[in-house]
């Protein structure tokens, strides 16, 4: 048994692969973190995302590159034929980090304008006092002098005002302490401010969207494993309307269904893609986990990951 509880970004994909591969692994489960590292780079003499025309990545084949090629491994999303098809191009690190955000965040609890002012707009109003501010006074050979997005890793609801946040992040940053005072860091501030009402419903709307493109993520997984599986192969296409959450009855040996595991008010990443072969039944029907008698015996070996 093949089991992944915090797989970040590729090491989903890697994990789901890992299973189609070798024939000795009788049931996965796997929970997906980090959507934002997934790669979607190109292959060369590939069709879009990096896969060939008939489905299949390229390095998903022997290996015919030369010495001096650099070897690349396959893209981490899209993987499936069916969802390649529903997206012409890549949808971006910036649509994947928003597929992150945690089921309790996508919904307001109460949080209001404080909540948006914490997370989002106090790093927006940074980002305007660095721009602004900030990055024109560095020296020429400093190391943020042209990065428009320092990394801060920084929370400002950690912080009791925003003076002190932004102070923090300068520092951060490598700005001199004395090189704003707190007069103009507040001025900007209060120049944001007004469209402080403006980024809550910003927030709002895509964050209706984060559910769809997490649902997209983990359907191309499970659609990975019912085209190299043989699972329901008589389906050509993804169908947008359906939702997986039961292993539909077929001829294949593999079984696979997305699941959710844990409660999504305590754990972000609350689904699980579960799959199993060789008659292996990870699930009865009504989606709970069955005794597995075939593979708790002592003859089972899983691998953590």
């Amino acid at each position: 048994m093949l089991v992944g509880l915090h797989t970040c970004g590729d090491l989903a994909s890697t994990l789901v692969r890992s299973f189609i591969a070798c024939k000795q692994v009788e049931c996965l489960l796997g929970v997906g973190c980090c959507y934002h590292r997934l790669s979607q780079h190109r292959h060369p003499e590939c069709g879009s995302h990096g896969h060939q025309t008939d489905g299949t990545c390229e390095n998903d084949q022997p290996d015919q590159s030369t010495p001096d090629q650099e070897e690349q491994a396959p893209p981490g999303f899209p993987m499936s034929r069916c969802v390649r098809e529903l997206l012409p191009e890549p949808l971006g690190k910036s649509m994947l980090s928003l597929a992150t955000h945690s089921t309790v965040d996508r919904i307001a609890t109460g949080g209001g304008t404080d909540s948006c002012y914490h997370s989002n707009f106090c790093r927006a109003a940074f980002q305007a006092l660095w721009l602004g501010k900030c990055m024109p006074s560095l020296p020429a050979g400093h190391k943020n002098h042209a990065n428009k997005n320092p990394s801060l890793s920084l929370m400002a609801n950690k912080f009791p005002s925003f003076t002190e946040y932004a102070r923090a992040a300068m520092k951060r940053a490598g700005v001199e302490q004395d090189a704003l005072s707190d007069t103009q860091i507040m001025e900007v501030h209060d120049n944001c401010y007004c469209d402080l009402e403006k980024l809550r419903r910003y927030v709002a709307l895509r964050r209706v969207v984060a559910p769809i493109i997490e649902s997209l993520i983990l359907l191309d997984r499970q659609r990975l494993i019912e085209e190299r599986c043989g699972q329901q192969s008589n389906r050509s296409s993804c169908s947008t309307t359906s939702t997986p959450s039961h292993p539909q009855a077929s001829s294949s040996d593999v079984q696979s269904a997305i699941i959710p595991l844990f409660d999504a008010s305590i754990s972000p990443r609350s689904f699980a893609i579960f799959a199993a072969r060789n008659g292996n039944q990870l699930l009865s029907p009504d989606g709970r986990t069955n005794s597995m008698e075939q593979s708790s015996s002592a003859h089972t070996r899983v691998v953590a990951v």
